[in-house]
């Protein structure tokens, strides 16, 4: 879907009906300097770097495409580069003061009603580890021995199981003593193998929005979650932040992980679990 709309939207308009042959880096070029510019949603600021990237790699993958099947052209657009001022795009985070809402209430409003929010402790578990919603989605029991949470499959918006984002998605990490009371107390109301009861990723959303409203919360998205345990533990070494999230391209992930089996990822979990008790003091000393 995003590769479609790069193209139908940024792509296509700037190119025109171009015979391939005739493609220069130029041509391309002009996408991305273009985009920098001027986006569809506010004329006066270009898109993300994040955006152009992707747009990027759409259309080097495109051409080489082209190359490898011979379709008349011999063009090598890797040169592409994206302007260096292009904005790194706004991330919205919970704040502290939002974080202890959080941990304070269950309840969400359902028909004017104040019931109890099933997904509760999967909010919870998304900030205090990180986990992409599509990795909260795919989470199943069989994936958590001990304290330890093995992800190796995400449910996309599609509804499909994939390997997860990227290689480095997959992971073991140990989880923090408040991470493990959510699970603990999952486990106590689930019914399936999976953790988690959410059916999409359009539900999570909805009923996240819900309880966020139910209880004054700004609300951020459930990506946003992610961004939020990143903000929050953003002092430990990188090593550790990037073996946990799943972040690194570089990273020898499962050599990694021989690693962290033999210590360093419950030196991680605890300092993670200092960092959230300083945050939430009273849900931390209920333990």
């Amino acid at each position: 879907e995003n590769t479609e709309s790069y193209g139908r939207l940024w792509i296509l308009p700037r190119i025109g009906r171009l015979k391939i042959k005739d493609l220069t880096t130029a041509h391309l070029q002009k996408v991305l300097d273009d985009a920098a510019v001027s986006s569809i949603a506010n004329p006066s600021v270009g898109l993300a770097k994040k955006t152009l990237m992707n747009i990027r790699e759409t259309m080097v993958s495109f051409v080489k495409f082209c190359r490898v099947t011979k379709k008349a052209t011999t063009l090598f657009p890797e040169g592409l580069e994206v302007a260096r001022n292009a904005s790194e795009g706004v991330r919205n985070i919970l704040q502290p003061e939002h974080l202890l809402k959080l941990f304070e209430s269950e309840e969400t409003v359902f028909h004017r009603k104040r019931r109890f929010d099933n997904l509760i402790h999967a909010y919870r578990f998304a900030v205090l580890t990180g986990l992409r919603p599509g990795e909260l989605l795919g989470l199943q029991w069989r994936d958590i021995v001990g304290n330890q949470v093995r992800i190796s499959r995400s449910v996309n918006g599609m509804g499909e199981i994939t390997r997860g984002k990227n290689k480095n998605a997959r992971r073991v990490f140990v989880l923090s003593d408040l991470a493990k009371q959510e699970i603990i107390a999952q486990r106590q109301i689930s019914a399936t193998e999976r953790v988690f009861d959410i059916r999409s990723q359009d539900e999570y959303r909805a009923k996240w929005k819900r309880y966020c409203f139910a209880n004054n919360i700004p609300y951020v998205t459930p990506y946003e979650l992610r961004h939020t345990f990143v903000s929050i533990v953003k002092e430990l070494p990188e090593g550790e932040l990037k073996a946990v999230v799943g972040h690194s391209k570089t990273m020898d992930t499962w050599g990694v992980y021989s690693h962290a089996l033999h210590g360093d990822g419950e030196r991680t979990a605890g300092k993670i679990q200092s960092i959230f008790e300083a945050l939430i003091p009273d849900k931390a000393a209920s333990k």
